[in-house]
C-alpha cells in the first residue's frame, strides 16, 4: 500500500474534544481546590482582584464542564483564557512565581494542542509582552524585595525570564505541535484506511445482500416451479384451471401484485387476457384486450427475446407505450413479460407487474417468468391435442354409422335376380362388416392424451371443464369415492363411456346441467352420468333404432367385453342416468 504524498482531509476534532472533556474534569476540580487555597493560605485572608479572578476562572471552567453542546472553538477558548488567567494575578503579583509560569505555560501548551500553532504563538507573543512590561514598571517598588537574581525591581531579570520562559515554552510548543501535526496525519491516514474498509465492507455487504436475494429468488422459483410440475391441470390441458395456478404461481413466486395470461386472437391484431391474479385481493379476472397497434415496440420485444424485463416500465423503450392507457391507470412501474411460444411461433404473454418503487428484476426471476410460459405452452399443446384426438375420435364415430347405415341399406335391398347377385351382396356385407369392426376398434383405442400423462381424474375434469365451457352446461365431477387407480383398460373404457354419454346428452337430450360421479368400491369402478334433460320413453333405449341408439349400444358393448355392464334408466321428460359397471382390474389382453 503506497502512503499518499498529501492528504487534503479534514480531520473531525473529535480526539480534540474528547482531549477537552478530559482537560476540563482535572479543571473543574484542581479548580475548586485552587480558590479554596488563595483564600484559607492567605495571611490575613482577604479578597482582591487576584482573588476574584481565581474564583472567576474556577467558576468559568467548572460551568464549561457541564456545557458539551457549546461550539468547540468557542469552549476551546474559553477554556485557555480561563487557566491562562488563573496564573497570570500569582506572576503579577510575586513576579517569579513557579507555579504561575507553570500555569501560563500549561494555557499556552494546552493552545497548541486544542487550536493548533497560530493561536499558541500569539498567546506566547502576549506572555513575553506582558512580563517585558512589567519589568520596565518594576522600578516602582511595587513586588517584595528577593535576592539579586529574582529581585523584580531589576529589569534585566524579568527579560532574562521572559527569554527563558518562552525558549521552554517554544521548546514545548514545537514538540507538542510535532506530536499533534504526527497524531493528524496518523488519524488521517487511519480514517482514510477505516473508510475505505467500511466502503469495501459495504460494497461486500451489498454484494452477500444481492446473493442472499437471488438465492431466495431461486428458491421461491424451484418451490413454485415443482409445485407446477405436478399440477395434473396442467398436464390434462385444463385451460380455465390451469392458467388459474400458473397466474397464482406467477405472483406469488416474483412477489408482483398482478400476474396475467394473454392470448393472441385468430387475427393477431389484440391480446386479450385469459386470467389475471391480483394478490392482495385474491381475485382472478379475465376479458381485457390490448391492440398491437397501440404499443408496436412491445409486441415486436415479443418475437424477439426470451422474456421483456422492464425494470422502470415508464421509460422503458420496450413498454412505455403502454403508459398513458395502462401502466398510469394500474400505477404499474416494473413489468416483466414473457412470451409464450408454440412450435417456435409467439401465440401470448406470461405479464408479472409491479406497483409501487421500481425494483430491478434478477436473473432468477426473469428464469422464473420464462418457465411460466413454458407451462402455459405446455398447457395450449395438450389442449390442442385433446381437441385433435376428440375431432379424430368424432370422425371415427361418424364413419362407423355410415358404414352401419350402408349395412342396413344393403340388408333391406330387394334380393338380385340371381344367386350371383346375391353372393355379391352377402360378400358386400362382410366387408362392411369388417370395415365396421375397425372402425370401432380404431374408435375404442382413441382416447385422450392427458389420460396416459396424468391419469383418469385430472383426463376427466380438463375433458369437463371444456365440454362445459363449449355448450354452456353445466357439469359436475365428483370423484370422491374414487380412491387410488384401476387397471389402465378400465381407466381407458371409463373415460370413453362418458365422452359417449355427454356427447349424446349435448347432442339430444337438451340438458342444463349433468352430474358425472366416479367411485370404487368392491373391486369394482362405478361410474354413472346424471342429466335433467328430456329423458327416453320406455323401450326407446335399446329396443328401437331412435337417433343415438348406436352410442348406447357402443357403450353397453365396450362394458360388457371388459366383463362389466351398463344400465340406462331414463324417465320422458325427466332425465337419464347411465350407470356404467367396470371391473377395477383388468388383464391387459381384454378389450
Amino acid at each position: 500500500m503506497t502512503k499518499p504524498h498529501a492528504i487534503e482531509l479534514r480531520v473531525p476534532p473529535t480526539w480534540r474534544s474528547d482531549f477537552l472533556n478530559a482537560t476540563l474534569e482535572v479543571a473543574a476540580i484542581v479548580g475548586a481546590l485552587l480558590a479554596v487555597l488563595v483564600l484559607t493560605f492567605r495571611s490575613p485572608p482577604r479578597f482582591d482582584l487576584g482573588a476574584y479572578l481565581i474564583m472567576a476562572a474556577a467558576v468559568l471552567v467548572l460551568a464549561l464542564r457541564f456545557l458539551p453542546r457549546l461550539p468547540f472553538g468557542l469552549r476551546a477558548c474559553l477554556t485557555i483564557a480561563a487557566i491562562y488567567g488563573s496564573g497570570l494575578p500569582t506572576v503579577l503579583r510575586s513576579g517569579f512565581s513557579l507555579s504561575g509560569g507553570a500555569v501560563l505555560l500549561a494555557a499556552i501548551v494546552l493552545a497548541v494542542i486544542l487550536l493548533g500553532r497560530g493561536p499558541a504563538v500569539l498567546l506566547l507573543v502576549v506572555t513575553a509582552i506582558i512580563l517585558i512590561a512589567v519589568g520596565v514598571a518594576a522600578r516602582g517598588g511595587h513586588f517584595v524585595a528577593h535576592p539579586l537574581d529574582s529581585d523584580p525591581r531589576i529589569p534585566r531579570n524579568w527579560i532574562r525570564m521572559a527569554i527563558g520562559f518562552d525558549l521552554v515554552a517554544a521548546t514545548l510548543m514545537a514538540a507538542v505541535a510535532y506530536a499533534v501535526r504526527s497524531i493528524e496525519i496518523n488519524y488521517a491516514e487511519i480514517s482514510s484506511a477505516l473508510a475505505l474498509l467500511s466502503s469495501e465492507q459495504r460494497r461486500r455487504t451489498g454484494l452477500e445482500s444481492e446473493r442472499q436475494r437471488t438465492e431466495g429468488d431461486w428458491q421461491r422459483s424451484a418451490r413454485a416451479l415443482t409445485a407446477l410440475g405436478v399440477n395434473q391441470e396442467i398436464e390434462g390441458g385444463n385451460v380455465p384451471a390451469a392458467f388459474g395456478a400458473l397466474a397464482e404461481a406467477g405472483a406469488r413466486g416474483l412477489g408482483v401484485e398482478r400476474c396475467g395470461i394473454w392470448l393472441f386472437d385468430g387475427a393477431r391484431t389484440e391480446i386479450r387476457c385469459q386470467d389475471l391474479y391480483e394478490h392482495l385481493a385474491g381475485r382472478h379476472s379475465a376479458g381485457m384486450a390490448l391492440g398491437a397497434s397501440a404499443a408496436p415496440a412491445y409486441f415486436a420485444a415479443l418475437e424477439t427475446g426470451r422474456s421483456i424485463a422492464a425494470h422502470h416500465a415508464q421509460t422503458d423503450p420496450r413498454t412505455r407505450e403502454l403508459g398513458p392507457g395502462y401502466l398510469d391507470t394500474l400505477h404499474i412501474s416494473s413489468m416483466l413479460d414473457a412470451p409464450i411460444r408454440v412450435q417456435n411461433r409467439v401465440v401470448g404473454v406470461v405479464c408479472n407487474e409491479h406497483i409501487g418503487d421500481s425494483i430491478i428484476w434478477s436473473e432468477a426471476q426473469q428464469s422464473f417468468a420464462g418457465s411460466l410460459a413454458d407451462f402455459a405452452a405446455r398447457v395450449l399443446s395438450a389442449a390442442d391435442r385433446t381437441t385433435k384426438a376428440l375431432a379424430l375420435r368424432t370422425s371415427t364415430d361418424e364413419l362407423a354409422e355410415m358404414l352401419e347405415a350402408l349395412k342396413r341399406e344393403l340388408a333391406t335391398s330387394p334380393p338380385g335376380p340371381d344367386t350371383v347377385g346375391t353372393a355379391t351382396e352377402a360378400k358386400a356385407l362382410g366387408v362392411v362388416d369388417g370395415l365396421i369392426d375397425r372402425v370401432r376398434r380404431l374408435s375404442l383405442d382413441l382416447h385422450l392424451p392427458s389420460l396416459d400423462e396424468v391419469g383418469l381424474v385430472p383426463a376427466l375434469r380438463a375433458y369437463l371443464d371444456a365440454q362445459s365451457a363449449a355448450s354452456g352446461v353445466k357439469i359436475a365431477l365428483d370423484t370422491s369415492g374414487f380412491v387410488g387407480g384401476a387397471a389402465p383398460a378400465a381407466e381407458i373404457a371409463c373415460l370413453w363411456i362418458v365422452q359417449e354419454a355427454l356427447a349424446n346428452v349435448l347432442g339430444h337430450a337438451r340438458a342444463h346441467a349433468v352430474w358425472v360421479r366416479l367411485e370404487k368400491q368392491n373391486g369394482q369402478l362405478r361410474v354413472s352420468i346424471e342429466d335433467d334433460g328430456q329423458g327416453m320413453a320406455p323401450g326407446q333405449v335399446f329396443d328401437t333404432v331412435p337417433l343415438g341408439q348406436g352410442r348406447l349400444i357402443r357403450m353397453r358393448q365396450r362394458a360388457r367385453a371388459l366383463g362389466g355392464d351398463l344400465a340406462i334408466n331414463s324417465v320422458q321428460g325427466a332425465g337419464t342416468v347411465v350407470l356404467a359397471t367396470l371391473p377395477s382390474e383388468i388383464k391387459a389382453t381384454s378389450r
